[in-house]
């Protein structure tokens, strides 16, 4: 019988339980972190793109964060890349405004979010050629 009251049967099963917590704590582990890079690196094409204020101080006065602007915009366009982000007043409210291209496609998206309540106010095509809105017949 083993000093601690155990037989070695039980002492086996003990030392089976335990390697295979630690497997599982080792696998958890790497799940989390795979998990975690995945998100920085899905995240990381957002982070390279400073929000340029039109006015200095305007994100201070945002309720809503710039992450969470992008995020809102972001679920507008799923499959762009955010290119330029602005902050400014647009008629009488305080506006993110996101410009986004999307691979193969033509033009870019520009969405419109609210900086108080996070709202999205709008998304605007616009074509390579004018940079005008599609459909929008250019100045002449």
């Amino acid at each position: 019988m083993a000093p601690s009251g155990r037989t070695p049967d039980a002492l086996r099963n003990t030392t089976d339980t335990s390697d295979l917590e630690a497997t599982m704590r080792s696998i958890l582990t790497a799940a989390v972190a795979l998990l975690a890079f995945a998100g920085t690196a899905a995240s990381q094409g957002m982070q390279n793109v400073m929000v340029k204020e039109a006015t200095p101080g305007l994100l201070k006065q945002a309720k809503v964060s710039s992450s969470d602007a992008i995020a809102a915009a972001q679920a507008k366009v799923p499959n762009a890349t955010l290119k330029s982000a602005l902050i400014q007043q647009h008629e009488g409210k305080l506006v993110y405004s996101f410009n986004f291209e999307t691979p193969g496609a033509t033009g870019s998206d520009n969405v419109k979010v609210d900086a108080m309540t996070g709202a999205v106010l709008g998304v605007e095509h616009k074509t390579p050629d004018s940079n005008q809105p599609a459909g929008a017949t250019p100045p002449q």
